[in-house]
């Protein structure tokens, strides 16, 4: 496989780009933050003599451009187009030197292909910015805070604001915001209400009004999906506790589709064909157990139980969701979800996978048909070296990635030489974070899950990791 994983080392402002065998630097501005990659290309924040700066870095070599901005942002979020970000500042982040204050509200909406940055400040309240999210075709942006959401039309950065208040002027703590597949609503879930928000956008000129949507007498709003089928256009899914419900974005309640559970799920995947799975997640112990099917149009429901609680991230993938759970005699398996209809019953089909470790962390390829796994497993006769540079001793545990395929359940797997706390994949590799203050990570070709093709980098301190494709 031809691909580099990329980070950035702060301390020596480079991007560092590592392949199995080999580790380059290209310099960067100074004190570079914030790390995105477009088609081609890596993005960063820095400071020159000049000021504040994106700056684009190609990929393939070459020199790297540099884009003026007007502040010295800590974080970026691009399109999936690549042809807009939006940069922001993270309050967590310390202030660059000479900055003694910022306006935490403040954001640039950059467009890469004209070279040019526009500011605006927004009044919401809010400390700063919690995240960013797109709509599917690239033309809106979502600024999420808490108090408040700012919608920005990136081609003009024309913007507006919603507030998120109740009375007497409460915030609202937003959880979930997802644009529909048309971009014409931007549904939010909130900490506080148990109604879905749902915010008409409307466009030429950017507008918005807003409606709550409730399903009644159904409380704790725990999740919300919005159906990509072209037939649910201007629904919103909608799970509570004990219930699940179909709702219009108009608010017409004539049209919601609801149906009891048996158990109280806290996840609502959409399998696509307007079905959905609803589950739970390792925070509900033995309540995560539960998991059903559910057809709003024909009403259906299949209802069953795993044999034991999940203990790691759930993954939804093409059309399956990948569960992994302890199992009857203190062993673990990962069962994949399936839903499949005829014309009499909607069927919930488990496919259940044995594992020699305990499940600890998960990851998902782009395309949704392969699961990284990441197991604890006994040191003991693994493969894996032994402790502390010791000959003999294979005391303890260690971590192993395992690669389980939708289709056929069958895949490879490597052990490593330490436990990890979590499992990512970036670009063409799969990369495993290992207990330290300073980041250590191990990461491996995807397409390749062996040992003399994994590498371990310790003390990476790295911001943003990504991955590219030469």
């Amino acid at each position: 496989m031809d691909g580099e994983l990329l980070w950035l080392d702060q301390s020596l402002s480079a991007l560092v780009a590592a392949t199995p065998s080999s580790t380059t630097c290209t310099p960067t501005l100074g004190d570079p933050r914030g790390l995105a990659g477009i088609a081609g290309a890596a993005l960063v924040i820095g400071v020159d003599v000049d000021g504040p700066a994106l700056q684009r870095i190609p990929l393939s070599g070459g020199a790297s451009s540099r884009i003026p901005l007007p502040a010295a942002f800590d974080r970026i979020a691009a399109t999936p187009d690549g042809l807009h970000a939006v940069l922001f500042y993270d309050p967590a982040a310390p202030p660059r030197s000479g900055a003694l204050a910022r306006d935490l509200n403040q954001i640039a909406v950059v467009d890469l292909a004209a070279g040019k940055a526009t500011s605006i400040a927004f009044r919401t309240g809010a400390v700063a910015p919690q995240s960013v999210a797109f709509s599917a075709d690239g033309r809106l942006a979502a600024v999420i805070f808490d108090r408040a959401v700012a919608l920005v039309a990136l081609e003009d950065a024309a913007w507006l604001q919603v507030p998120l208040l109740v009375p007497p002027g409460l915030p609202l703590h937003v959880r979930e915001a997802l644009f529909s597949p048309e971009a014409d609503f931007l549904f939010v879930r909130t900490a506080e209400l148990d109604d879905v928000i749902a915010i008409r956008i409307q466009s030429a000129p950017l507008g918005a009004t807003v409606n709550f949507l409730s399903l009644g007498g159904a409380t704790e709003l725990r999740a919300i999906a919005v159906p990509k089928e072209p037939g649910f256009a201007g629904f919103v899914a909608a799970l509570y506790r004990g219930n699940a419900a179909l709702l219009d974005a108009g608010g017409d309640t004539t049209r919601t589709a609801a149906v009891p559970l048996d158990g109280e799920p806290s996840r609502i995947a959409d399998l696509g064909g307007g079905r959905f799975l609803l589950h739970g997640d390792p925070s509900q112990g033995s309540g995560s157990m539960y998991l059903a099917a559910w057809d709003p149009l024909t009403g259906r429901i299949a209802q069953n139980r795993l044999e034991g609680r999940i203990v790691a991230e759930p993954r939804v993938g093409a059309g399956s969701v990948f569960l992994p759970h302890l199992a009857e005699g203190a062993g673990a398996a990962l069962s994949v979800a399936t839903v499949e209809m005829d014309s009499v019953r909607l069927r919930l089909r488990l496919r259940p996978v044995g594992l020699s470790g305990l499940p600890t962390a998960t990851a998902m390829s782009t395309d949704g048909e392969t699961l990284f796994l990441g197991l604890e497993v006994e040191r003991e006769s693994s493969g894996a070296a032994p402790n502390g540079g010791s000959r003999k001793d294979f005391s303890g545990s260690t971590g192993a990635i395992v690669e389980i395929r939708s289709d056929d359940l069958v895949g490879g797997g490597v052990v490593l030489d330490d436990t990890f706390d979590s499992l990512g994949i970036v670009g063409g590799f799969v990369y495993a974070l290992h207990p330290s203050p300073l980041v250590d990570l191990t990461f491996v070709p995807s397409s390749d899950l062996a040992r003399r093709a994994a590498r371990r980098v310790d003390g990476v301190l790295a911001t943003g990791l990504m991955g590219c494709d030469r």
